[in-house]
């Protein structure tokens, strides 16, 4: 049992970053523009879906947890 309970944390927690990843990539242009207008270049918004989409998928593979995590 205690080996359960890290393993289903790490895929809860890697649930939000990459359903974060797949909302930027479903409405790419909103997001782009919202980061406009927080003065974010949207030229950056291909390095943070990756971001959320790679360390997401890396957290839940268990592949590097620390580097993912930060």
């Amino acid at each position: 049992m205690t080996s359960l309970v890290p393993l289903v944390a790490r895929i809860l927690l890697a649930l939000i970053f990459v359903l974060a990843g797949y909302g930027k990539i479903a409405g790419y242009e909103g997001t782009q523009a919202y980061m406009a207008s927080a003065g974010v270049p949207g030229a950056l918004l291909p390095l943070v879906i990756f971001a959320e989409l790679g360390g997401g998928l890396a957290l839940a593979a268990g592949f590097l947890t620390r580097w993912a995590a930060l």
